[in-house]
């Protein structure tokens, strides 16, 4: 896959199969700053020495949840420290009231649009984009994939991984 951004589009537990990827990223991260646990991650986790991503993508994730509490802590942490080391942008909707969420995570940029909105802006830069990977509800799919298509993002570009 050639350099450029990755896009995961997720709605409610649509996130749970990105989890396994923004763990990755994170263990890169660490070691990447000679963290502490560097030796121990590097060891546990070999594939983190090849080539790592934190090179080579760029990552965005735009997430529609009901509430905060949808997302599990350690995943909530990892984004915050990747979106803060400029790792991934993070944009998340919470349809709950959720401002304490953001002034405790200020590296996550609140959205109040729906995912569509974010696909006009994507299309401009499609040439940027390496793939797009979208999980969620059926109807957050179907609607996805639509928007991608009538904003002319090639189909070769993105992934619907998972609809219930």
């Amino acid at each position: 896959m050639p350099p450029g951004e990755i896009i995961f589009l997720a709605g409610g537990t649509g996130i749970n199969p990105f989890c396994d990827v923004i763990d990755l990223l994170f263990k890169e991260m660490l070691v990447a700053n000679n963290n502490i646990h560097s030796l121990d991650i590097v060891q546990k986790n070999p594939i983190i020495n090849q080539r790592p991503l934190i090179n080579r993508f760029k990552f965005v994730l735009y997430l529609s949840i009901r509430e905060a509490g949808e997302l599990h802590d350690l995943t909530v942490y990892q984004l915050h420290e990747l979106s803060r080391a400029q790792v991934f942008e993070t944009f998340i909707r919470i349809d709950s009231s959720p401002d304490d969420f953001y002034r405790a995570y200020p590296s996550f940029k609140k959205i109040n649009k729906y995912f569509s909105t974010y696909i006009l802006e994507m299309s401009a830069r499609a040439d940027k984009i390496s793939q797009i990977y979208v999980c969620g509800p059926p109807v957050l799919s179907k609607n996805v994939v639509t928007s991608l298509r009538d904003n002319k993002i090639p189909s070769s570009k993105y992934r619907v991984l998972w609809s219930w």
